[in-house]
């Protein structure tokens, strides 16, 4: 698969979204491989499968719930860019409503594991 510097960059920003304190070595452009790609879009999903439960929430509703849902995160992100939607935004208006910080938590402890280790390419 090949990505766009836009579509690594807006990865990152998921990175940083989820795992804050992950540390800015490890998750830089370069580092976004196929499979750090699949492990996120992993956790992503995860996010919004569980916060999709709950009900609607007022930020990016339109961008990250669409209907029909989007075939693949890539193609979600690549939407985000093109309508100035930014990742980080949706995780941290789920952060911010104790509800929804469940569902960021809980794909954070169950993926940064996965992640980490391929964004150290092993």
């Amino acid at each position: 698969m090949s990505l766009t510097h836009e579509e690594k960059t807006q990865y990152v920003a998921a990175i940083n979204a989820i795992w804050p304190n992950m540390g800015n070595s490890l998750n830089a452009v370069e580092n976004i491989n196929d499979d750090v790609v699949y492990y996120v879009d992993q956790a992503l999903h995860s996010i919004r499968q569980c916060s999709e439960a709950f009900a609607l929430i007022e930020a990016a509703y339109s961008i990250f719930y669409a209907v029909p849902p989007p075939t693949s995160w890539k193609d979600l992100l690549k939407d985000a860019i093109e309508n100035s939607v930014n990742v980080k935004k949706w995780i941290d208006a789920l952060r911010g409503k104790v509800q929804y910080k469940v569902c960021v938590e809980t794909a954070a402890l169950n993926w940064r594991s996965a992640v980490t280790g391929a964004l150290m390419g092993i």
